[in-house]
C-alpha cells in the first residue's frame, strides 16, 4: 500500500457509471455522488490496498469531497458527456453516454455496486452524517478548521478506529510491543 497515482480516465468513467446507475432515483445529487466516490475508493483501498481511482480527498464540511472533482466535472459538461440538472436542493448529475468500464477490474465494480446499494434509499443529510462518523474526515477536518485551508484525507486512515480492540487484536498488539520494545 502507498501513494497512488490519479487516473483520471476511471475518476470520469466512475462518475458516468454512477450517474447511469443512479439516474432513476430520487436522491441522486452532487453529495450522493461524492460520497458513492469516497466509499468506493476508501473501501476499495481498505480492502485490497489501492484504490479505484486514486483520486484525492478533501474534508469538507458537509464530508468527504474529491478534490479533482470540480475540474474533471468541468471537463465532462464541456465535451458533452454529462448534464447537471438544477432542482430545488438537488444538482443531479446526468449522464449523455455509456460508461467505459474496460479499465476497471470485475472486483472494482461489484465494490460500487455495493456502495450504489447501500446508499440507495439515503438522502444527502443522511449520507454526509454518516460521513462525520468516518475517524480520517474527522481529523482532517479538525486540522482545516486549524489553519484555514483544505486538507486532504489520507487513505490509510480507513484503518483507524476508536471501537475497542477485541482479544485477539489485544493479544496481538501486547506480542508487537513486546517485540519492538514498546511499553505495554
Amino acid at each position: 500500500m502507498g501513494d497512488q497515482k490519479f487516473n483520471s480516465k476511471k475518476f470520469k468513467e466512475l462518475i458516468l457509471y454512477l450517474a447511469t446507475k443512479h439516474e432513476e432515483e430520487r436522491y441522486w445529487g452532487a453529495t450522493k455522488l461524492n460520497k458513492c466516490l469516497f466509499y468506493s475508493d476508501f473501501m476499495a483501498y481498505a480492502k485490497y490496498g489501492q484504490s479505484i481511482t486514486g483520486a484525492a480527498y478533501i474534508a469538507l464540511e458537509r464530508g468527504p469531497a474529491p478534490k479533482a472533482l470540480v475540474p474533471v466535472q468541468k471537463e465532462l459538461l464541456d465535451s458533452r458527456e454529462i448534464a447537471v440538472q438544477e432542482r430545488p436542493m438537488q444538482r443531479r448529475i446526468l449522464a449523455l453516454r455509456e460508461p467505459d468500464l474496460s479499465e476497471f477490474t470485475a472486483q472494482e465494480i461489484a465494490l460500487v455496486d455495493y456502495v450504489i446499494d447501500r446508499t440507495r434509499t439515503a438522502d444527502a443529510d443522511t449520507l454526509s452524517d454518516e460521513s462525520h462518523g468516518f475517524l480520517g474526515w474527522k481529523a482532517a477536518r479538525a486540522e482545516a478548521n486549524a489553519i484555514g485551508k483544505q486538507v486532504v484525507i489520507p487513505y490509510n486512515t480507513v484503518f483507524v478506529s476508536n471501537e475497542k480492540p477485541d482479544e485477539f487484536e489485544e493479544a496481538h498488539g501486547h506480542e508487537q510491543a513486546r517485540r519492538y520494545g514498546w511499553p505495554t
